[in-house]
């Protein structure tokens, strides 16, 4: 272990710590892969607090001989940002007759961009229902991710972009279908294809399942 109590534990903090402030950027064809924890928790560590991305950047302008430009990226305000407040959820909620459940999950996932993803809704009203019963996101977030947000399989939608499945594995299965359905009258599958991409998905998170030493019901 990097640190464990103990004479020499405080000489041996500073060491690793150290370490951890120092940044090395290996430019070049190869690279060492990560493997262990331990390896991982300082690298993450490193990134979050000496601006990794930055560092690399500048190093990618070095090789290129552009010249180090000041990033543009950090006041740069995310997809949402735009006039969102805090109590936004109640607004949609009394404006679109959405529940509470529905209408913070849409405001906290998309932000300003919420209202965007309801505006779908005056498309067909079947994409205000729910996605799967027992969950708060709606149908029309799949419809919006896949004009906006470029998801264009199962997994993109309910591990990427909606994130159902990080929630519950159980629910997102139950809304592979639904997605799947989705996904196709924007993309264009074909009823074979439509299959095919429920059949993949709810066999992937099954074998996930069976790594872990769980089964399905």
């Amino acid at each position: 272990p990097a640190m464990k109590g103990g004479a020499g534990a405080g000489a041996k903090k500073k060491k690793t710590d150290d370490l951890q402030k120092k940044l090395f950027i290996h430019v070049g064809e190869s690279y060492s892969p990560v493997t262990t924890r331990t390896q991982i928790d300082t690298l993450l560590k490193v990134y979050k607090d000496e601006g990794y991305a930055m560092a690399t950047i500048d190093a990618v302008q070095d090789v290129l001989g552009v010249g180090r430009q000041a990033t543009s990226t950090r006041h740069h305000r995310l997809a949402g940002a735009q006039d969102y407040t805090p109590d936004q959820w109640k607004l949609l909620a009394s404006e679109h007759g959405l529940a509470e459940t529905a209408a913070r999950h849409l405001s906290e996932k998309f932000g300003g961009e919420a209202f965007a993803v309801l505006a779908i809704i005056d498309e067909n009203p079947e994409l205000k229902l729910p996605l799967v019963s027992g969950a708060s996101p709606i149908r029309a977030e799949v419809v919006y991710c896949a004009r906006r947000e470029m998801a264009v399989t199962i997994e993109d939608v309910l591990a990427r972009r909606i994130g159902l499945q990080f929630f519950s594995w159980k629910l997102a299965i139950e809304a592979a279908p639904v997605v799947a359905q989705l996904v196709a009258r924007e993309t264009g599958w074909t009823e074979q294809q439509k299959q095919q991409a429920i059949h993949e998905y709810v066999s992937k998170i099954e074998r996930s399942l069976e790594v872990i030493g769980l089964r399905r019901d």
